[in-house]
């Protein structure tokens, strides 16, 4: 599980990154909001931690531009000083899913992330996601191009929903491995490589106009038509 951490003061951003990475999480972190947006576009993170008050910007103007460009995708938590309740519920409604009051305690934290990563995931699983032509059904774990279902495997499919999460990214050959098999020892990145493969054959992305990428020696990306340009003809539908 990753966690992207934006907290401009050292002794708490250090602090926060050693309870969470004890925990097992994954942090990335950043000092500022520009630093910030720059991990994020190069990986979003599977939860976001905010500081509410930032030196040049805001948590407010951050949490506005994560739910602009990834939606309610990455579940946002802000880190606030302040105590007073129209604050808190303002940023509720601003589109943050919980807060954390500073100063911080521990065992709080670790609650109040766990609760919210179970919501997060139950919530994302029931939901349909639609990419282009393409229709993301994770409750009967199936993978549709253009109404038809496509023929993969569950590993298949697993990896399939975790790149169309993450389209126009950067992933990883290590974090596909741990997000979709898990931290296995019998298994290495090879065992992403050949998946890719057959993904990359199944999902017709020749007809669609979206690629999936090799990064050489660091892993793949899933390329939207917006990302792609117009390489690619106009798929052609039938009419039959």
């Amino acid at each position: 599980m990753r966690v992207g951490l934006l907290e401009d003061d050292d002794h708490q951003r250090e602090l926060l990154t050693l309870w969470l990475e004890h925990e097992g999480y994954e942090v990335e972190s950043a000092p500022d909001a520009a630093r910030f947006q720059q991990l994020v576009r190069r990986s979003p993170p599977d939860l976001a931690i905010l500081d509410w008050n930032l030196p040049e910007s805001s948590g407010e103007e951050v949490l506005s531009w994560l739910r602009t460009h990834y939606g309610m995708g990455i579940p946002v938590v802000f880190c606030t000083a302040r105590n007073d309740r129209a604050d808190l519920v303002y940023a509720l409604e601003s589109g943050a899913d919980d807060y954390l009051a500073k100063p911080l305690a521990r065992a709080e934290v670790m609650a109040r992330l766990t609760a919210l990563m179970r919501r997060s995931s139950h919530r994302q699983s029931q939901v349909d996601h639609e990419f282009g032509p393409y229709r993301i059904d994770p409750k009967r774990k199936r993978l549709l191009l253009d109404g038809e279902v496509l023929p993969l495997t569950q590993r298949e499919f697993d990896l399939a929903h975790y790149l169309f999460q993450r389209h126009d990214t950067l992933v990883r050959r290590d974090q596909a491995l741990a997000a979709v098999w898990g931290h296995r020892a019998e298994l290495t990145t090879r065992t992403v490589d050949n998946h890719v493969s057959r993904l990359r054959k199944k999902l017709r992305t020749d007809e669609t106009r979206w690629r999936l990428t090799s990064v050489y020696q660091q892993g793949y990306r899933l390329e939207s038509p917006s990302a792609v340009g117009d390489a690619h003809p106009q798929r052609r539908r039938s009419t039959t």
